[in-house]
């Protein structure tokens, strides 16, 4: 059998809370669910000729998390399908219940509209379950239009935003030599030095690039700041050892 892909939830709710949410958004979605001890919950899609969906069946497996409670989902199917009907049920989930990782504020921050949860979903399912963003952008990476999101941990471009997000570029801090942000007529850009290549992200819209460009050097003199001093580095040059 193949091995089921999995999505992961992060519900800002305990355990309980969350399989109640999750129970009743998949039932207004016309989905039927099952619990078992609190723990894990099955949701049973119906096949629909209307929808051209087959028949499905999804188990999420419950634990808590630093924010509230994970929900990794998987898919008995073997068949594509996984995150569409993810996103059928998280339609029906109160706004602001599911953990973005910080993308909404930092769209906000930067002006950009995000274009719907689908989006959403798009850029969260590429970050790690710890991950904080810090800023994002909306550009072009190679005649490809995408997202730029910087977190505390890298940089990436993601394009094309939904069930099948495509991850062009990513970089961990420590393999960035350098970020410098320009400007052209055709919007900000960003130039990214790394280990014997450059990349540049282009389209920016104005303030994205000056945002991910600062919000970079933040994260840097933090990383700076933190970074332990190794025995070498703290010796007095000149000094004998004893």
């Amino acid at each position: 059998m193949n091995a089921a892909k999995t999505v992961l939830w992060t519900i800002l709710a305990d355990a309980n809370e969350a399989l109640h949410l999750i129970n009743r958004a998949a039932a207004d979605t016309g989905f039927k669910t099952e619990v078992h001890a609190a723990t894990k919950i099955r949701v049973d899609v119906p096949r629909s000729l209307r929808r051209r969906r087959r028949a499905s069946r999804l188990t999420g497996s419950v634990a808590p998390a630093a924010r509230g409670t994970g929900v990794l989902w998987t898919s008995e199917d073997t068949e594509p399908g996984l995150e569409e009907h993810l996103l059928s049920i998280e339609e029906n989930l109160p706004e602001g219940v599911m953990y973005d990782h910080g993308l909404t504020d930092a769209a906000e921050k930067a002006g950009l509209t995000l274009g719907g949860k689908k989006e959403l979903r798009g850029l969260v399912c590429v970050l790690d379950r710890y991950e904080a963003v810090r800023a994002v952008g909306k550009g072009q990476l190679n005649d490809e239009s995408g997202f730029v999101v910087l977190t505390g941990e890298r940089l990436v471009f993601v394009a094309n935003c939904d069930a099948g997000s495509k991850l062009l570029l990513d970089a961990p801090h420590n393999s960035i030599e350098k970020l410098v942000m320009g400007k052209r007529t055709s919007g900000e850009t960003i130039r990214v030095a790394l280990s014997g290549r450059a990349v540049e992200i282009s389209r920016l819209g104005h303030g994205e690039g000056h945002g991910i460009a600062t919000s970079y050097r933040e994260v840097s003199n933090e990383r700076a700041r933190t970074t332990p001093i190794t025995s070498s580095e703290a010796s007095i040059p000149g000094q004998n050892d004893i």
